[in-house]
């Protein structure tokens, strides 16, 4: 079969292939053309979620008649002219693909005029091919008009999903770019309804805000560090603030939204010891750097980014993470403060943003080396234990106090699981876990699974505080165990952690594994849930809760503590 050059009309069919997916692919692109194209203000209309109709209209620089015939031409672009500048593109769009692509799929009218023109230009084009083109009085910018979608390729249109799901993916996109650029006015309309009509605002809190409303910005926390090769500027949840999936972590690299496992990744071990493993953070990232450190030519949608040094990134974004979050007030609030989910996608007017990275993580094993031996001695601020007052105990198991203007419960059980967890951590590190010999040593017999695990881990074991031997068969001997660890706790100790030795080998690393061990045995040696604690034992072990690195949260990631104020108080017995 001889090799020959695809007419133009297949070659942008197979462009439109990578570029648009659906209807929000397109508002992607044109929202990307006017932001680049210096607008100010930015008007996306669409009908049908977008299936019959797209429209985003600009007050940007606009396009000469010369530019406007040579922008539905592929590759066709004023963002590069050379090699070089692929190696610093600081636009949004630069292949010279999204208008040919759209318009190869669609029937698109394009004006346009410059602010040096007296009229505009005006383009239809159907299916690829030029039908118009001419002379037409408007405003300085730009007006892209898509309507049917993929009329001359129904195998594609059958593919869309309902109008309502078409248009979320839209909103995800509308949404992703007003955040980024928060001192642009954007307006969005479906089916002639008004959905969001965001004013230029001076901060990206301000943004968040009016996107999201009140209550969902007040369970924000907000860091921003400026290192020699970055800017760091982010919006993390606190912890009683998490959803079940990604959907609300958001990244932005340079004012482009991005797709980044490598940050997902580190934003997840940062927070990993105060978000539950099922739970995942609400985080707005923006981070500024060299576009040549960046490789943004990656993926047709450019949507995807690769870094020059992966490794530096990852541990940068961890460190002003953790910082950020153990220096600022990171303490859960009562229910009713961080709202039930159903509550807060009402008042956020049920935005479901892109989905990031729903998939799990797989993270090159040199970059989480990287950080996995850092300690932080950074301490919690905003809350002063020593000005507590302690008012009583529920249930023996919840500790309350009164602190200024507000109440403060503590979960007895986890605040000592958090001590014992630190104390752990400090002895296991410095050589070993004190062994507290047992006066009449004890057997113990496992499940025939465990004693490979047993045999092979014994001076790992031994870390771990146990004084351990083979007794025969599957019995052993246990002469000594740690000395926070209760005679009773003992059996169901060593078989919890030597089943997860078990399960775990191969699995998880084995610092991963050290630190699951050890709050398997912080947890068996906490105080529990109903047990009854004096006057004297509430006051040391708030003491002790005070000295912790991380005072908030148990080494399972609950909350130690949460809050509920005084005005909260007044309004649900309608004081206020």
């Amino acid at each position: 079969m001889r090799i020959r050059v695809l007419p133009e009309e297949i070659a942008n069919k197979i462009a439109a292939g990578e570029v648009v997916e659906r209807p929000a692919s397109v508002v992607k692109e044109l929202m990307e053309n006017s932001i680049d194209a210096e607008s100010r203000s930015i008007e996306v209309e669409v009908l049908s979620g977008g299936k019959k109709l797209i429209q985003v209209a600009d007050d940007g620089i606009g396009m000469s008649r010369e530019d406007a015939l040579l922008s539905i031409r592929r590759h066709a672009t004023s963002k590069i002219s050379s090699a070089e500048d692929l190696a610093a593109i600081k636009t949004l769009g630069f292949r010279g693909e999204a208008l040919p692509s759209i318009a190869s799929v669609s029937k698109m009218e394009l004006v346009t005029r410059t602010a040096g023109d007296l009229s505009g230009t005006k383009i239809v084009v159907e299916g690829g091919r030029v039908k118009e083109v001419g002379q037409i009085g408007c405003p300085v910018g730009t007006r892209v008009r898509v309507s049917n979608l993929f009329f001359n390729l129904p195998a594609r249109a059958k593919f869309l999903k309902s109008e309502s799901s078409e248009f979320r993916h839209i909103l995800n996109i509308f949404t992703w770019n007003a955040l980024a650029h928060p001192d642009i006015l954007f307006r969005l309309t479906h089916n002639r309804r008004k959905v969001m009509d965001l004013p230029p605002s001076e901060t990206i809190a301000e943004r968040i805000y009016a996107i999201y409303g009140k209550s969902f910005s007040e369970n924000l926390i907000e860091i921003h560090e400026e290192l020699p090769n970055m800017a760091f500027h982010a919006f993390v949840g606190n912890p009683s603030f998490t959803k079940p999936n990604r959907s609300y972590q958001l990244f932005f690299l340079n004012g482009r939204p991005i797709r980044s496992r490598l940050i997902a990744a580190a934003l997840d071990e940062a927070l990993r010891a105060v978000i539950p493993r099922e739970r995942h953070a609400v985080a707005f990232i923006f981070i500024e750097m060299n576009p040549r450190h960046v490789d943004v030519n990656v993926h047709p949608t450019k949507m995807e980014v690769r870094f020059s040094d992966e490794r530096a990134v990852y541990s940068q974004i961890v460190r002003i993470l953790n910082k950020g979050i153990h220096s600022g007030l990171y303490v859960p609030g009562s229910t009713s403060q961080a709202m039930s989910e159903e509550r807060m996608e009402r008042e956020s007017g049920e935005i479901d943003l892109p989905n990031v990275a729903q998939e799990e993580i797989p993270l090159a094993p040199h970059i989480r080396a990287s950080v996995e031996d850092q300690r932080i001695d950074l301490k919690l601020g905003g809350l002063k234990f020593d000005q507590l007052a302690i008012r009583g105990v529920l249930f023996d198991t919840y500790i309350l106090a009164e602190s200024g203007d507000e109440v403060v419960i503590i979960d007895q059980h986890a605040a000592s699981e958090r001590i014992i967890y630190e104390r752990l951590i400090s002895q296991f590190e410095g050589g070993g876990i004190a062994i507290q010999g047992l006066l009449m040593p004890i057997t113990i017999d496992l499940p025939a699974n465990l004693i490979e695990a047993f045999l092979e881990n014994v001076e790992l074991l031994s870390r771990l505080g146990f004084d351990l031997e083979r007794f025969g068969g599957n019995t052993l001997l246990v002469r000594g165990v740690p000395s926070s660890l209760e005679n009773s706790e003992i059996e169901g100790a060593l078989v919890e952690i030597l089943e997860r030795i078990r399960t775990g080998l191969g699995k998880v690393s084995r610092t991963e594994m050290i630190r699951e061990m050890l709050v398997i045995l912080a947890c068996r040696s906490a105080i529990k849930a109903g047990d009854k604690l004096s006057q004297e034992e509430i006051e040391r072990l708030l003491s002790d809760l005070s000295r912790t690195e991380l005072p908030f949260n148990c080494p399972h990631s609950r909350p130690t503590i949460i809050r509920l104020s005084r005005k909260e108080l007044e309004s649900r017995f309608r004081r206020r």
